[in-house]
C-alpha cells in the first residue's frame, strides 16, 4: 500500500486527531508518526498500522486524497483478534460520556488473562459493560446486575459486541470478527439488546474465582 504524508495529515484533520491520537490508535509511538510525517522514515509496518487505524474510523484513501465514510466494514482475524477488538473498544469509547459496551452471548470463564486485563482497562476508564450470558452461568466476573440470562436452548458462544457506532460480529467459528461502522446499525442492535435485557432475568450470584 502507498499512503502519502499529505493523506495522513488530511485524514487526521478529518478526525480531529493529533499525532498522539494516531499513535494510540495505531499501536505506534509518537516518534514513529512524527518521523513518518516529516518524511524521515516510511517502514512498511508503520504504514500498515496507520492504514488500519484510519480504516477503523471509516477513512478511505483515494487516489488523490481521503474520504470519511458514514459506513465501513472492517475485518479482524488471526490470533489475538478479540484482544485487538477490545483495544478498539477502549480507543473508541474512552472519554466519551455514558460510554458502554454491550456483549451478546459471552462467557467470562473462557477469557484468558490478556483479555481480562483489557476488560479491566475498559472498566477502569469508566466504560460500562452489560452482557447476555447462558442461563445458569455463575462464573460472572462483574457485578451480577450487569448480566441477564439467555435460555440455554437459545445460547451459542458466538460473540457480538456493540460499542459506539460499531457492531462487531464474530464469524468462522470464532476465528475472526467483522466490524460494521454504521450509526443506525449500532442503534438497531442496541435496541435489540435492550428488548432482551428487559425480558430476561438477572443472575442472583457469582461464583467466579476472579472478579472485576
Amino acid at each position: 500500500m502507498f499512503i502519502t504524508v499529505e493523506q495522513v495529515k488530511a485524514a487526521r484533520a478529518l478526525l480531529s486527531w493529533s499525532q498522539e491520537d494516531l499513535a494510540n490508535h495505531g499501536g505506534l509511538t509518537h516518534n514513529q508518526i512524527s518521523s513518518f510525517e516529516f518524511g524521515r522514515t516510511k517502514p512498511a509496518d508503520v504504514l500498515e498500522a496507520i492504514y488500519k487505524a484510519f480504516l477503523f474510523q471509516g477513512i478511505t484513501f483515494l487516489k488523490n486524497g481521503v474520504q470519511l465514510n458514514a459506513e465501513t466494514v472492517v475485518s479482524i482475524e488471526g490470533d489475538g483478534w478479540y484482544g485487538r477488538l477490545l483495544d478498539d473498544v477502549y480507543l473508541t469509547l474512552v472519554d466519551k460520556k455514558d460510554a458502554e459496551m454491550l456483549l451478546f452471548f459471552s462467557i467470562d470463564k473462557v477469557s484468558p488473562p490478556d483479555i481480562n486485563a483489557r476488560l479491566r482497562k475498559i472498566r477502569n476508564a469508566g466504560i460500562r459493560m452489560r452482557q447476555l450470558v447462558e442461563d445458569g452461568d455463575t462464573y460472572l466476573m462483574g457485578p451480577v446486575n450487569e448480566y441477564r440470562y439467555i435460555p440455554k436452548d437459545r445460547f451459542i458462544n458466538y460473540l457480538t459486541v456493540v460499542y459506539g457506532n460499531k457492531v462487531a460480529i464474530s464469524m468462522q467459528k470464532g476465528t475472526k470478527t467483522i466490524v460494521f461502522i454504521d450509526e443506525y446499525l449500532a442503534i438497531s442492535w442496541r435496541n435489540i439488546f435492550e428488548i432482551l435485557w428487559d425480558q430476561f432475568k438477572q443472575p442472583e450470584k457469582s461464583e467466579a474465582a476472579e472478579r472485576f
